[in-house]
């Protein structure tokens, strides 16, 4: 196997753990998953294809998009509870 069939394979199994992280709510997972399809978008160009190109940049963006969702709501969610501890 080529090194460069070895990158590929080693980088499906690290965005699959990113994916799996995704799944489980962790946030860390988006870093991994946005870090991964950063690279299959560097694969992709290349070697000239252009359609996953495309499609690797939405998933960027989603990964932009998710993680600062997630980091508003996480601001939100403490706010909360720092209103309630004061309430209590």
């Amino acid at each position: 196997m080529d090194t460069f069939s070895i990158f590929t394979w080693c980088l499906t199994a690290v965005t699959i753990y990113g994916t799996l992280l995704n799944s489980q709510r962790k946030k860390v997972g988006f870093l991994i998953w946005g870090l991964c399809n950063m690279a299959w978008l560097c694969v992709d160009a290349s070697r000239g294809i252009w359609a996953q190109c495309g499609l690797y940049t939405v998933f960027i963006a989603f990964n932009i998009y998710g993680w600062m969702n997630w980091t508003a709501q996480e601001k939100e969610s403490a706010k909360e509870e720092k209103k309630e501890k004061l309430a209590a």
